[in-house]
């Protein structure tokens, strides 16, 4: 059972304790799924489904900034990562250093 797809009926129907599973899963499987993006009220644009439980939040200028240095900023990541870092459960990028 899935909340998506779901009518407000069956929605308002559901026990108390079935909901509470149903939407810990929906958590659950969008903390690593897609990215989800949104631009806010004052321009701020955010980014979640990173893993974290909440958005990450910049405007236009630094996420430009922050890509023109995205090597950089990986292979800083890869030298200072502490051995107990879940950065290869979450990102790919980092994932395949770990394999070699």
């Amino acid at each position: 059972m899935s909340l998506r797809g779901m009518t407000e009926e069956e929605f308002r129907a559901l026990p108390k304790e079935k909901l509470v599973e149903l939407l810990q899963e929906e958590q659950s499987r969008s903390e690593l799924g897609a990215l989800r993006m949104k631009v806010g009220m004052k321009g701020g644009i955010s980014i979640g489904g990173l893993g974290q439980g909440f958005p990450t939040t910049l405007y236009a200028q630094s996420w430009e900034h922050l890509f023109a240095h995205a090597e950089d900023v990986l292979t800083f990541i890869r030298e200072h990562r502490a051995g107990n870092c879940q950065c290869p459960k979450t990102c790919p990028a980092l994932a395949k250093d770990k394999a070699s």
